[in-house]
């Protein structure tokens, strides 16, 4: 018969591997989810930066379409009191010269992924800058 001596030590020694093997895997997972946080991190960095550009454009966009607003309701004040045609009213001074050319550009039918393209200004304001042309011509 088999003493009992050696089951035991058969038992301990199954037992012993048993807990090399699974500090082994405990050792691989945390490893792994080591370099898993890493990457993660590094993602959320890079949606971070992605979302201040974005809203940085964003706020670029919005002062511009503020003041042209604000240009617009003169104008239409202007307007009013002066009792002049659309057609013959003063054009409303552009912003900048980036967005003069790209509101001639838009005029003369140009797509606004082109004008965005030349004249170095965002595609939604060029977007803008036709829907508000637009806009005007369809006021008139």
């Amino acid at each position: 018969m088999v003493s009992e001596g050696i089951v035991l030590d058969a038992v301990v020694l199954g037992s012993l591997t048993l807990s090399v093997l699974s500090m082994m895997i405990a050792f691989a997972c945390v490893f792994r989810m080591r370099k898993q946080a890493v990457i993660t991190q590094k993602l959320y960095q890079r949606m971070d930066h992605n979302l201040q550009v974005s809203n940085s454009s964003a706020v670029g966009v919005g002062k511009r379409l503020v003041a042209v607003e604000r240009r617009l309701k003169h104008s239409n004040r202007l307007q009013e009191s002066n009792a002049v045609s659309p057609a013959s009213a003063p054009k409303m001074p552009v912003i900048d010269d980036e967005l003069k050319d790209a509101a001639s550009l838009l005029q003369a039918g140009i797509d606004p992924d082109e004008v965005s393209r030349r004249c170095g200004i965002s595609r939604a304001e060029a977007s803008l800058l036709k829907m508000m042309h637009s806009q005007v011509h369809e006021a008139a």
